[in-house]
């Protein structure tokens, strides 16, 4: 009785989602709207078999990273990433219908031409719950981590533009040369998701901690991404911090592959746990051309001597992010 209760339930939420979300459907999100209110709480201990193809060629979408590619080895299931919202900071009606489907299966993952990364990336929080925060310089070290999109529990179909942009979001997350400050932070997190709220988790009180991987998405094997799909997920960066864990809660589910270069894996089954969730993604803008300092490297403006710009040499197009 109890399981199909839930499932009337679940399905009852999902149409009135859709029904309300038909109108912010009919076109894809502004990119900043769309990226700025997408927070991932990530569950680790769990446990899952690699898939197959296991060796990508990954190849970054990201203007400031300058198309990198590598050629990388995924190993096991490392952790389950699912969207939230902080401090009851709700995204907004043309927003909520695709952040709320962003769900992340993450596996652990080298490098196999490991050339040591030198980024020095300068980066400042988006989400306004954070908006306070200071900016970062952070130094990405090397590759640790592959996610890929995943859906839960046979849900209903989302909607086709949903859909087609949630697919595409994969995000290599590299190691920071050291962490970033421990900021205390303190947050709410409330699932966004219909299949977990279905099953009436309560909240979490927490706290925000260090950060000590900077995540950015990437295109995998040459993957084509429709364009307007690419001048979206191009921009989703995040910073993970360590967030303290509460008391149990348990999440079973049963996942299966969105991207459409594992969509013929089969279904498998994962149980979060509340304890477990010590992770948080949240969403950042980058800055090329900084100095070693992390100050924005300033140029003269010809003619005007007086009159100085950030400089984007090496990283033309650094210039349209938000």
């Amino acid at each position: 009785m109890f399981v199909r209760l839930a499932t009337i339930t679940l399905v009852v939420t999902i149409v009135g989602v859709e029904l309300l979300g038909k109108t912010a459907l009919a076109q894809l999100p502004n990119a900043h709207d769309f990226i700025e209110n997408l927070d991932l709480e990530c569950y680790e201990d769990v446990s899952g078999e690699k898939p197959s193809p296991s060796i990508l060629d990954l190849r970054h979408i990201n203007p400031v990273m300058d198309g990198l590619t590598q050629r990388v080895e995924l190993g096991a299931l490392q952790r389950v990433c699912l969207p939230v919202q902080k401090n009851n900071h709700r995204p907004p009606s043309n927003v909520l219908p695709y952040v709320r489907w962003v769900d992340l299966a993450c596996y652990r993952a080298r490098a196999l031409d490991p050339e040591p990364l030198n980024n020095r990336i300068h980066v400042k929080h988006l989400n306004p719950v954070l908006s306070g925060l200071p900016e970062n310089t952070v130094k990405i070290t090397h590759l640790a981590e592959v996610c890929t999109p995943v859906r839960k529990n046979n849900q209903p179909p989302v909607f086709h533009r949903a859909l087609r942009l949630v697919r595409h979001i994969d995000i290599a997350c590299y190691e920071l040369e050291q962490p970033t400050d421990d900021v205390l932070f303190p947050l709410v997190l409330e699932h966004l998701n219909p299949v977990v709220r279905a099953m009436n988790h309560p909240n979490r009180h927490t706290q925000l901690r260090r950060a000590r991987q900077l995540c950015l998405p990437v295109q995998k094997n040459t993957q084509e991404i429709p364009d307007d799909v690419l001048d979206i997920v191009r921009w989703v960066d995040f910073l993970r911090y360590a967030i303290e864990p509460v008391e149990d809660s348990l999440i079973p589910l049963r996942l299966k592959h969105m991207n459409p270069l594992w969509n013929h894996l089969p279904r498998f089954s994962v149980e979060l746990n509340a304890k477990d969730a010590r992770h948080l993604m949240v969403p950042i803008s980058k800055q090329c051309g900084v100095d070693n300092e992390g100050r924005p490297c300033m140029v003269p403006v010809p003619d005007k001597p007086s009159l100085l710009l950030p400089d984007y040499s090496g990283c033309p197009a650094c210039e349209t992010q938000f």
